[in-house]
């Protein structure tokens, strides 16, 4: 995810938030939730951050006070894929 906004920050919030683990948050065994750790990114002007996209993750909410466009959060988000091992090699176009 790549972030860009003004500077300072005319916002708050808008954490990315990506959990250690991707398991159900409820176990079936114990029928109890399980505390779950993760880690937040600032959404830093001209910055970029890199992830599995398997990981469980959320942005956090975001707050503008001034209620304009252009003092909101921004990011583009994308993501690296390789073909399937089966394909690799393989000239085919879909």
């Amino acid at each position: 995810m790549y972030y860009l906004h003004r500077t300072p920050r005319p916002f708050d919030g808008g954490e990315l938030r990506v959990f250690d683990v991707a398991l159900p948050l409820h176990t079936e065994t114990a029928g109890k939730w399980e505390e779950r750790t993760w880690r937040d990114w600032e959404p830093e002007h001209d910055s970029i951050v890199f992830f599995r996209p398997t990981a469980w993750h959320e942005v956090r909410p975001v707050g503008c006070p001034s209620k304009q466009h252009a003092d909101s959060r921004f990011a583009v988000n994308g993501w690296l894929c390789s073909p399937a091992p089966a394909n690799r090699g393989n000239d085919v176009s879909l």
